[in-house]
């Protein structure tokens, strides 16, 4: 498969370009895959993360086998249907309606236990979109998933693809948690497509930039979250609140008519360190005045905002940090770092052209390398 880049341009001169094997493993950060997965998985992928849908597809597919062997997982869904007995709740319009009392029937409104739920039609339309990869590779997973479709099918399961709504009401229990790691997977597998797509189409192309900023904030958060947090550190995305300076040191309060939200994209705390992370899929520098390059002042004013909020008695200084993807213009100033009202702040980027490894060792060191 040839190497393509998405990228956005502001300037003929600078450009920021992502290749597709990163867009995947931005996606792959950014899943509760990567946070269920072992290590040992996690690393693979991470060195070769042009393997990523084959990752998801096998992971997938050795799910669904072991809970189809057990019997897919059950759960009690609302249904109403003509029935020869009472079950539930007789509807008397409908049994009237439709002269069911002649033919010896009743309709019922009642609750019923089937394999039809939400998360195993997930899990049917994530098997049949990856079915669609056939033909960039034509390997033998993807058959297995077209088979396994069948299978799910024959037990039962169809119907359309849930809602969002419907699968943000699933939850795991004690007897369905081996679930989870198979609902990940289903749902990394259906984000997938869109840059699985022919190269060439201008539309695909446009919508993939326009969902790169928010990709590439989820991506760094999924990273953090996962790694830092087996390391001990808190990683959180939260609303922040304005302090009142009214003589009330440290009081807080919401947010006010005429205030903007402050929403902290990645906010990470250890014992002795609290880092704010403020993620921008832009050029780090803007054209000033006569034609200068200079860091953006709308956005060193809200980072400053952010860590005035976070001050307390509880830590030290909070740390800023503005991350941006890397520019043709930035290669060689990845790192910036400047005190500004005796905060520490730093202007980085992270090369999405690189390797994933490469990846991977300027996250962390962005935070565990620091003094």
């Amino acid at each position: 498969m040839t190497e393509e880049l998405l990228g956005v341009e502001e300037s003929p001169e600078s450009e920021i370009a992502i290749s597709i094997r990163n867009v995947w493993l931005l996606m792959y950060y950014a899943s509760d895959l990567f946070s269920v997965l072992p290590e040992s998985s996690g690393q693979s992928v991470e060195e070769a993360p042009s393997d990523v849908p084959d990752l998801v597809a096998n992971i997938l597919c050795s799910e669904v086998e072991r809970r189809v062997h057990r019997n897919l997982t059950m759960g009690f869904l609302p249904a109403r249907r003509a029935l020869t007995r009472v079950k539930g709740r007789i509807d008397i319009v409908e049994t009237m309606a439709k002269r069911l009392i002649d033919k010896g029937q009743v309709f019922c409104t009642f609750t019923e236990m089937t394999v039809n739920t939400p998360r195993n039609r997930l899990v049917l339309a994530a098997l049949e979109s990856l079915v669609a990869l056939k033909k960039r590779s034509p390997t033998n997973i993807y058959h297995k998933c077209q088979s396994l479709a069948r299978v799910l099918r024959a037990n039962g399961v169809a119907g359309h693809r849930p809602t969002r709504f419907e699968v943000s009401a699933e939850r795991f229990g004690r007897n369905d948690s081996h679930d989870r790691e198979m609902v990940a997977a289903a749902h990394l597998a259906l984000e997938l497509g869109l840059p699985l797509e022919e190269a060439g189409s201008r539309s695909l192309r446009k919508a993939a930039r326009l969902q790169l900023p928010k990709l590439f904030e989820r991506g760094i958060y999924g990273f953090y979250k996962t790694v830092l947090g087996q390391q001990g550190w808190a990683v959180t995305s939260c609303q922040l609140k304005w302090r009142k300076h009214d003589g009330i040191e440290g009081v807080q309060m919401p947010t006010a008519a005429g205030l903007p939200v402050m929403h902290a994209d990645i906010m990470l705390q250890s014992q002795d360190r609290k880092v704010i992370i403020d993620t921008k899929y832009m050029h780090m520098y803007a054209l000033g005045r006569a034609l200068k390059l200079g860091f953006r002042s709308g956005h060193i004013y809200q980072i400053l905002a952010y860590l005035n909020s976070v001050e307390g008695s509880d830590y030290p200084k909070a740390e800023g940090i503005l991350l941006y993807p890397r520019s043709t213009e930035d290669s060689d100033r990845s790192t910036s770092e400047f005190v500004v009202c005796g905060r520490r702040l730093r202007f980085a980027t992270v090369d999405l052209k690189g390797g994933s490894r490469e990846i991977r060792d300027q996250l962390l060191a962005l935070i565990l390398e620091s003094p």
